[in-house]
């Protein structure tokens, strides 16, 4: 008979139901332990019956029951203990299997009244934070009988209640069992046997972002969230995502992400939303409306947001913008010098209908320029590169210059956006009238040149004045438009009087021969007494001050002559002169500029006849 002092102190594994599992004995035989008293402290106590170690009759058969299966929290997974014929059964109810199973080992019970025959149960409820790929026990210990005091007959005697057969010699089963992922001669284990997965995870939110982190947005136009958690999730029915705004709170509602990681949550903005940094209205802005988040083993989603305002909450990762007074439409700007390049005037006007029949809406628009600095000849790869496959604008302002619409032209992938209609150049690039041909998917907010001549004579001739004079920049702009103008008049009778060329040149005497030249040609021209004679000055804004200011000084300008110029954007601005000189001489000649205000500009027309009916 073993003493007690023969038994070692110290725990062993996990809690089992009818005592946690108790000291670790010293290894000996069946002998030593039949009968043996055990003090009053070891009692209802779980050891592995391993150590019983010239044990004989081992089990049949371990499998789960069912073999394989995905189990998730909540589940309970059953094992199946089959022994020989002959082996004393009542007291398997005393005996449990412990698990490996992450980083809490579990304890699977026998379940007594499952068992039939030779074939004894366990059953294991899966918990939160279980994990196993292919579940097995822990080692080749991991069987357990419990010390019991069930066949006492007086105290203070307490035996062991082992798991014996019915000879008569009462001889232990053999538990020892094989290492996990092995066989023995006698064993599978149950990685071996079967294929059970544990997943006691539940999916949990990582961050919240959007796909436009910098976005304006506004009426009409999608808000974008993204929900990522830290594993695939599944979706069943419509979840929504609760977006805090100034007033009302709006939901997004789930749009796509089902088996992946990532959830979309799509809300279209109203008239009466506005945000100056949107964020979702708390940690528990995620509800599931009747639906469900889950994994692949069903758990349900933790559906806790991070704190609003927080660093992976969208308000902290992204910079999102909600003004639904009116829609917004992105512009691209493919300009040298970005959106710099286009100010608030006449072409803004313009740009801003064009955006609003692009859009789709009667409503006035807010545009959202987007600078796309490029390089001189690499348009069409920065339009491309812009567009993105459908994530950038569809509206770009530019290019500016005719060179850049022909390198955009002329390539095949940014030629098959505008054939395509994925987007519209709206440029202020006048030149080149070649390049203005119909459904070229390129709108002017100045004229070409040929429409600009035509106008300009229509100007002339509404003024009631016969004859002009020519005064045009010195390039293939100012050439171009002089030609279109000479042709214009003589089909219209009028008398051209001389033509001069300009170059770019600052210097006041430069300018006053330009003046000379204007005095002579009217000489030329012998303008009768109380008639006036037109000219026509074809620059850049730039030009026209320098011009002003020289010719404010001839009497004879001032008094017999009307002026013409294509656009008066900017003359008003600069820093060079006087603005006070440049007005008293544009009153005294009665400056006419072409208009470009959206009533009159054939752009909006075609941009009509491009959106019917929107």
């Amino acid at each position: 008979m073993a003493s007690s002092a023969s038994l070692a102190a110290g725990g062993h594994g996990p809690e089992g139901l009818g005592g946690p599992l108790g000291p670790e004995p010293l290894a000996t035989d069946w002998g030593a332990w039949q009968g043996a008293l055990l003090p009053e402290a070891f009692a209802d106590h779980y050891l592995p019956c391993g150590l019983l170690n010239d044990a004989i009759n081992p089990p049949s058969s371990l499998t789960f029951q069912p073999t394989s299966g995905l189990y998730k929290i909540g589940d309970t997974i059953t094992i199946n203990l089959t022994i020989p014929n002959g082996i004393y059964p009542t007291l398997f109810p005393h005996t449990q299997i412990e698990l490996e199973n992450g980083d809490d080992n579990r304890v699977a019970l026998a379940n007594a009244s499952h068992n039939v025959g030779n074939n004894y149960y366990y059953n294991y409820t899966v918990q939160r934070g279980d994990y196993s790929e292919d579940l097995d026990y822990r080692n080749s210990s991991s069987l357990y009988f419990m010390l019991s005091d069930t066949r006492a007959t007086a105290p203070p005697y307490r035996y062991t209640n082992l798991v014996y057969d019915n000879t008569v010699d009462q001889d232990p089963i053999k538990c020892n069992l094989p290492d996990p992922g092995t066989s023995n001669a006698d064993l599978s284990s149950l990685s071996v046997t079967g294929n059970v997965t544990v997943d006691g995870l539940v999916p949990v939110v990582l961050n919240v972002t959007s796909p436009n982190p910098a976005a304006l947005l506004g009426l009409g136009n999608s808000v974008t969230v993204r929900v990522a958690f830290n594993e695939t999730v599944y979706v069943d029915g419509t979840p929504l995502l609760e977006l805090e705004m100034d007033g009302e709170n709006r939901k997004a509602a789930y749009d796509s992400g089902n088996n992946s990681t990532t959830l979309t949550f799509v809300y279209n903005v109203q008239r009466v939303d506005n945000a100056t940094d949107l964020d979702y209205a708390g940690r528990d802005a995620l509800e599931l409306d009747g639906g469900a988040i889950r994994d692949l083993a069903g758990n349900g989603a933790n559906l806790t947001l991070p704190e609003p305002g927080s660093q992976r909450s969208l308000a902290g990762s992204a910079d999102v913008m909600v003004d639904g007074s009116r829609p917004v439409v992105k512009v691209g700007a493919l300009m040298a010098g970005g959106a710099q390049e286009f100010g608030d005037d006449d072409r803004t006007r313009v740009l801003e209908y064009a955006a609003a029949q692009f859009n789709g809406t009667s409503d006035g628009v807010r545009l959202d320029i987007e600078a796309i600095n490029i390089t001189r000849g690499d348009e069409a790869a920065a339009l491309v590169a812009a567009y993105a496959g459908g994530d950038g604008p569809r509206l770009y302002i530019g290019p500016t210059t005719s060179q850049g619409l022909t390198d955009i032209l002329d390539n095949a992938d940014s030629r098959a956006l505008l054939d395509n209609g994925d987007v519209l150049l709206v440029s202020p690039s006048s030149e080149a009238p070649q390049l203005a041909a119909e459904d070229d998917g390129i709108f002017r907010l100045a004229f070409n040149v040929a429409r600009q001549g035509d106008m300009l004579v229509d100007e002339i001739k509404s003024a009631g004045i016969s004859s002009y004079i020519v005064v045009a920049r010195n390039d293939a702009w100012g050439r171009q438009l002089a030609a279109s103008v000479s042709e214009k008049a003589g089909q219209e009778g009028l008398a051209g009087a001389g033509q001069i060329l300009f170059d770019n040149d600052r210097s006041p005497a430069y300018w006053g021969g330009i003046r000379d030249g204007i005095e002579a040609n009217m000489s030329a021209a012998a303008v009768g007494a109380g008639e006036k004679i037109a000219v026509l000055f074809l620059g850049y804004d730039e030009s026209y001050p320098d011009m002003a200011a020289a010719a404010n000084g001839s009497a004879a300008i001032r008094s017999s002559t009307a002026w013409f110029i294509p656009s008066s954007a900017g003359i008003d601005t600069s820093s060079r002169i006087s603005n006070d000189t440049v007005r008293d001489f544009s009153a005294a000649v009665g400056l006419t500029a072409l208009s470009q205000d959206v009533e009159a500009n054939p752009v909006t027309a075609a941009i009509d006849e491009l959106f019917p009916g929107r």
